[in-house]
């Protein structure tokens, strides 16, 4: 999704109910590549670790092609050529 505006209206019911918990500055993120996926050798990943202000870690991994073809997408709409 490019413009985030909107996006995710599921989260408004899990907010009521607790179940979410949004972080920005207050919570370090790490990206990290890895060359093989381990339910896919051959699929290089990208994961992404939040630390949570709770203590609790949270950490999810797309393909490294998905997470690039984002990137470049969010690149192109938001970011002015130089």
């Amino acid at each position: 999704m490019l413009d985030g505006n909107g996006a995710w209206s599921d989260l408004a019911f899990r907010h009521e109910r607790g179940e979410l918990l949004w972080v920005r500055n207050d919570a370090r993120m790490e990206v990290s590549g890895f060359g093989d996926d381990p339910f896919d050798p051959e699929t290089p990943v990208v994961s992404i670790r939040l630390d949570l202000p709770d203590g609790r870690t949270a950490i999810g991994s797309v393909t490294m092609e998905s997470f690039c073809a984002a990137a470049d997408a969010l690149r192109a709409k938001y970011l002015k050529q130089k």
